[in-house]
């Protein structure tokens, strides 16, 4: 199996599109889809998507912690220089279609305190059999 990542990020008036695509391990129990993959960093990455939510760990170290809510928001933890960084992300669209095998993600990144926007993203993952 293989997991397609297509990321489309815009700061500001700036907008970066990241495709990548590794090999998969896809396990589903009850209501929940693990996908397992390593990324290019050689970090193990685990999404779990769930009907209405979806948390993506990244084991780097630190850890990457991101969680998602349908339109609603959660913490994020994401590592920096200057120690680990906490953050709201705010889900406006979140579209788990298990028969065609994709997740579509649109969401901000926001500092909790101001709840000003640092960035917004638009995330599409799929997989297939091949």
């Amino acid at each position: 199996m293989k997991i397609y990542l297509k990321n489309e990020i815009n700061l500001g008036d700036e907008t970066e599109i990241i495709e990548q695509v590794f090999p998969l391990q896809l396990t589903a129990k009850q209501d929940s889809i693990y996908l397992t993959f390593t990324n290019e960093e050689g970090e193990n990455v685990l999404i779990k998507a769930q009907p209405t939510s979806l948390m993506m760990t990244r084991f780097s170290n630190p850890k990457t912690v991101m969680r998602f809510t349908a339109a609603g928001d959660a913490e994020v933890q994401l590592p920096s220089p200057l120690g680990i960084q906490r953050l709201l992300s705010r889900t406006s669209t979140y579209e788990l279609d298990r028969e065609n095998q994709t997740i579509c993600l649109a969401y901000a990144l926001l500092v909790p305190q101001t709840e000003a926007v640092l960035a917004d993203y638009r995330l599409k993952i799929a997989w297939t059999e091949d």
